[in-house]
């Protein structure tokens, strides 16, 4: 009589939840609140997002957005993503290290990123702020994104 033990590893969706890794970016508003050094968060409309080298659309005309959840590529250190604002694009370039860390048998690895810089092209991204470089959940503010509604 043989006995056969059959065990394989099942991706667990639990794991996979918990350590979504994406850059998390803010809209501010470009004008300050009078009395007050802090630019104010903005609510924008109609945002299309899409990754560059890449088919998919993250944000499709999305209405009342005020943070973009932005996956960092793993495969190089440069992600670009297309942002359409009331059919103005903008291009944003973030430069990153990835960093693999080994979570267990059971999830596996997950790819860490430390943003090292960034650069907006277009007409309607002013200027862009680092608020925390390190991208390892979601749930925190990376960088701010300050722009004028048209």
């Amino acid at each position: 009589m043989a006995v056969v033990l059959l065990c394989g590893c099942t991706v667990d969706q639990q794991c996979r939840t918990a350590f979504d890794v994406r850059m998390q970016a803010v809209f501010r508003a470009d004008s300050l609140q009078a009395d007050s050094t802090y630019a104010t968060y903005a609510i924008w409309d109609s945002i299309t997002v899409q990754g560059l080298g890449r088919d998919s659309v993250l944000y499709d005309n999305r209405k009342g957005i005020t943070t973009l959840q932005l996956p960092l590529r793993p495969d190089t250190t440069v992600t670009a993503y297309r942002l359409t604002y009331h059919g103005r694009t903008d291009t944003l370039y973030i430069i990153h290290n990835n960093d693999i860390q080994y979570i267990s048998l059971a999830c596996g690895e997950v790819i860490y990123h430390t943003i090292e810089g960034f650069r907006a092209r277009g007409t309607w991204i002013d200027s862009i702020a680092m608020m925390d470089s390190t991208v390892q959940a979601t749930g925190k503010d990376n960088i701010r994104l300050i722009a004028h509604e048209p």
